[in-house]
């Protein structure tokens, strides 16, 4: 199967001590609607969450948090795709409960996107889409 004719595929992760996961099944469910091969696991590391991305040959990693767990794994999580030179060719996306200068913080650090409470999730695919589409348009040219 060619790149452009495979399903874009999601890997949402959330760690393993976080009891919440009612707005992450969400997501998982709104993204696998718009047609997106979607996978859903826990994680104790941050490695591991790559290591998985890698295995599962993923398009997107979304991390979702209920504490503020996310200001010492995604800066981890970031540095692991850069040293697999991953972090161009992977969508990362932070999602739960994340506060309004710690977004600025992920993004700078090199988040695609925060998506916390209240944010449009109807945004979330056009925005996927047009990674893949520029990651295609960077490999074809």
């Amino acid at each position: 199967m060619s790149d452009e004719s495979r399903k874009i595929r999601i890997l949402l992760v959330k760690h393993v001590i976080e009891g919440h996961d009612r707005g992450v099944k969400f997501v998982l469910g709104k993204l696998r609607d718009e047609g997106f091969e979607t996978i859903y696991s826990l994680y104790r590391l941050p490695e591991e969450i790559v290591t998985q991305a890698q295995q599962e040959d993923v398009d997107v990693i979304g991390v979702t948090t209920s504490s503020t767990v996310y200001q010492v794994h995604i800066p981890e999580v970031v540095r692991c795709l850069e040293e697999n030179k991953m972090k161009d060719d992977v969508f990362l996306l932070v999602g739960g409960l994340v506060g309004g200068e710690d977004e600025k913080n992920l993004l700078g650090m090199g988040v695609d996107a925060v998506y916390g409470p209240g944010k449009d999730l109807g945004t979330l695919p056009p925005l996927i889409h047009e990674f893949k589409r520029s990651k295609s348009n960077k490999v074809s040219s």
